[in-house]
């Protein structure tokens, strides 16, 4: 169970590292704004189908609103190590149910597990999607982690694994790191 504690403390912290939102820096070296990421596993099929539905949202969006990545990619590793952060906090090789799906807002703070979810779909939901999103992040965070859990936990057995983490199709090239 790697890094816990740490998981723990990124998630209640303010902006990382103690920053302010106007000092957050870019994500990756290209960037001259920051924009939000998401990073999740690449090799998981629950966690693929919502990067699908993530990437049929943003479609279109010109600059797209979140960039993605898998946490086992080397993106993912430097961006994190740049923020100060463990990328082994957010990913256990021996232990796929202690993983969690990371959301850093283009403000800088870091979301993780159900939060991280609820608010990077209200980044590009549509109108009707976005308060929904709005209203479950006032369900009490233990409620919401239990159940975000108890699915990270299954995931595996429920929608089953790749091999290999998925690889950006031409038209989607924009929306990763």
């Amino acid at each position: 169970m790697a890094g816990t504690e740490e998981v723990a403390a990124a998630k209640q912290a303010k902006p990382l590292l103690g920053r302010q939102a106007s000092d957050a820096e870019p994500a990756y070296k290209d960037e001259v704004e920051p924009t939000p990421l998401l990073f999740f596993d690449g090799h998981c099929n629950l966690c693929n189908f919502f990067v699908n539905a993530f990437l049929k949202l943003d479609r279109g969006s010109d600059p797209v609103r979140v960039k993605l990545s898998s946490l086992q990619s080397p993106e993912t590793r430097d961006v994190l190590s740049r923020r100060g952060l463990r990328p082994e906090a957010f990913i256990s090789p021996g232990d796929s149910s202690d993983e969690t799906v990371v959301f850093i807002c283009a403000a800088g703070r870091l979301h993780v597990r159900s939060a991280a979810v609820l608010r990077a779909v209200a980044h590009v939901a549509p109108w009707w999607l976005y308060p929904l999103c709005m209203l479950a992040l006032l369900i009490p965070t233990c409620l919401r982690d239990a159940i975000y859990k108890f699915v990270a936990r299954h995931r595996i057995w429920f929608f089953g694994a790749v091999e290999t983490c998925r690889r950006a199709t031409k038209e989607d090239k924009k929306h990763f790191l």
